[in-house]
Parts: C-alpha cells; structure tokens; sequence
C-alpha cells in the first residue's frame, strides 16, 4: 500500500526539472489521502506523462497544478464493485484546451497531435492502461482557452 502524497513528494524535483522557467508547478496535498494499491514506479510514470502532455500544451508558459483529495465512489454499480473510496490525484494546466473532436482519441495508442517526431502517442494509452490495470479511473475536463484537467481516482486498499 502507498500514499500518492508521499510519491509526488518524492517526484516534485525530478517534475521541476522537466519544465522550462515559464512554467510553474502548484501543489495541494489531501492530509488525509486514502492509501492504495499501486506501485511507485507506475504511478511516477502516470504522473510524469501527465505532467509533460501538460508542458508541451502550454509552449508559452503557464501553471500546472497537482492537487490531491479523497473522493467517494460514484453512485453506480460499476464504482461499487470497486470501492467505496477513491484517492484522486488532478493534474491541471492553463493550456488552450483539448478540443471537442480530439477528446474521444486522446486515451488510443498512437493518437497524437504532436508534429512529426515530437510524440509517440503512447503516453496517455499507458496511462490509461496503469489507471485501468489498478482498478481505477481517469477523466478529462477540458474547454477550449480554458486548459485541461485530468483526474485519477485509484480505488482504496483493503
């Protein structure tokens, strides 16, 4: 069992040292954050593919936010076969946005609206793959000029 909190500590200078001088890095950690069960290891590569996506949307600069709380499960059969508490883990940024018709392709592999060369399009299909492979979840919020917002929500340890 771990405590995201204490793997984003523990990754906040390797975070730091991927973005650019024009890009500032917030932090909220939940004091109370439910534990779960998921290794270090994938987790810091979920949250350093989140936050580099998030740097290259955002080429002029601008916030990236890591923000930690406790959630309980949705109200559905599905959540309630998993958990009855989640921790959540938002990455949020000031970037353009992701428009409406990217959105429903951004978690297939090989997607991507990098140029040539510049991505691989796997970032966010192995992202997806860890949160799902962990009995969890990812959504996105996202307007247009209003950045994006992704929210990780890793069911509780038993």
């Amino acid at each position: 069992m771990v405590n995201l909190n204490d793997i984003i500590a523990e990754t906040r200078v390797l975070l730091d040292s991927l973005l650019g001088v024009n890009i500032k890095m917030e932090y909220s950690f939940a004091p109370d954050l439910v534990e779960v069960n998921m290794t270090p290891e994938q987790f810091k590569q979920v949250l350093i593919n989140l936050v580099i996506n998030a740097k290259d949307a955002m080429p002029a600069g601008g916030v990236i936010k890591i923000r930690t709380f406790n959630q309980p499960a949705p109200k559905s059969a599905a959540h309630a076969a998993k958990a009855a508490e989640y921790a959540a883990v938002e990455i949020s940024d000031t970037g353009p946005g992701i428009p409406p018709g990217i959105r429903e392709h951004i978690f297939e592999p090989f997607f991507t609206t990098k140029p040539k060369g510049k991505g691989t399009g796997l970032g966010l299909s192995t992202v997806y793959g860890i949160i799902q492979q962990h009995k969890g979840d990812i959504l996105l919020e996202s307007a247009p000029g209003k950045g994006a917002a992704f929210t990780i929500r890793i069911p509780k340890a038993a």
